[in-house]
């Protein structure tokens, strides 16, 4: 019974490969991270400033369990810009 339901979850787990045209539609940006704060009230949350040149974006990450705030000043980082 237990092994019926990790296979299930497994299954579920797998995500479909998606095409090359889904693929072209993501915007991904690289930008540097000029402010980082931890987010109020959360263990893993944190609030980044990212600079992608034309514009100045705010960025919610859940890597505060691996990254201080102040690790990531002066880091580059890959952006979806048009999630």
């Amino acid at each position: 019974m237990a092994e019926k339901k990790a296979e299930k979850k497994a299954e579920d787990a797998v995500t479909e490969i998606i095409g090359i045209e889904d693929f072209a539609k993501v915007d991904l940006r690289v930008g540097q991270v000029k402010e980082c704060v931890k987010a109020e009230n959360s263990d893993k949350l944190l609030i980044l400033q990212v600079d992608m040149c034309k514009e100045i974006r705010q960025v919610v990450s859940g890597i505060a369990k691996y990254y201080t705030p102040d690790e990531l000043i002066g880091k580059k980082v890959v952006v979806v810009s048009n999630l």
